[in-house]
């Protein structure tokens, strides 16, 4: 860990600081410990005009997703959280698009046909933020279990990944945008997924939605995918609309 990315350091910081190795695993409260830093420092580092350094915030991502491969026995481990905040997704079900597929304001039953369903996993659970969609109707099965959802698709998707700086590579199958903090790579064409109903649980960061159909179905998937891309990742507005109006515009057809 670079003392460049601390400066003076001290308390908390001076700990790290001084940490020259990791043992082969930690626990996950220490692992997240050093994790809150590193982002606080990130947020310093990419934003304060008197303290920017962007080649040290750009270290960042590395050293988190390093730290966290040492949680519990390796990067192959699935972090979970023990809390989901009563009013998750309340915004979502506030804003008219359709609803979400997790927590107290999931619909009662859930949807069967018509709409699409967004499938949003959180960098927090593995260091790869993943944004998919797909037309509901013949091929997509949903079916509550627990406080998320068990799905199954012989469907068409369209992905996206959020990777971090470096990462990802541009191919015939997909785009690759880079911007300061994080790598952007979309898929060019929906692809078919074929697999047996697996969770998508919040308690694992990852998010289903549903959304309702009619002409303003892609408009509304661009707007939230440009509510993430800024807001979460950091996309200049511009860029995360674009980027999102892409996404949407490449929906599997009806």
């Amino acid at each position: 860990m670079q003392e460049s990315l601390f400066g003076e350091a001290s308390g908390e910081y001076a700990a790290l600081v001084g940490i020259r190795s990791f043992p082969s695993s930690l626990e996950v409260g220490a692992v997240e410990r050093i994790v809150s830093i590193l982002k606080a420092q990130e947020i310093l580092l990419s934003g304060d005009p008197f303290i920017r350094d962007e080649s040290g915030a750009r270290e960042i991502p590395g050293l988190i997703r390093y730290a966290r491969s040492l949680a519990e026995g390796g990067s192959a481990a699935r972090r979970k959280t023990a809390i989901v905040p009563r009013n998750l997704g309340s915004a979502f079900a506030a804003s008219g698009w359709g609803e979400p597929l997790f927590g107290r304001f999931r619909p009662p039953s859930p949807p069967a046909e018509g709409g699409a369903i967004l499938v949003y996993r959180s960098a927090d659970g593995d260091g790869t933020a993943r944004i998919e969609a797909a037309r509901l109707g013949t091929g997509i099965s949903i079916a509550y279990r627990g406080a998320g959802i068990a799905l199954g698709s012989r469907a068409r998707w369209i992905g996206c990944s959020v990777l971090p700086p470096g990462e990802g590579d541009g191919s015939g199958r997909a785009d690759r945008h880079e911007y300061g903090r994080c790598v952007v790579v979309l898929e060019r064409s929906p692809r078919a997924r074929r697999f047996a109903p697996r969770r998508v649980d919040p308690y694992l960061y990852e998010y289903a939605y549903h959304f309702s159909g009619g002409a303003r179905l892609e408009s509304n998937v661009a707007r939230f995918v440009a509510d993430l891309l800024s807001g979460i990742f950091g996309l200049p507005l511009r860029e995360a609309e674009g980027r999102a109006w892409d996404f949407s515009g490449r929906l599997p057809g009806r």
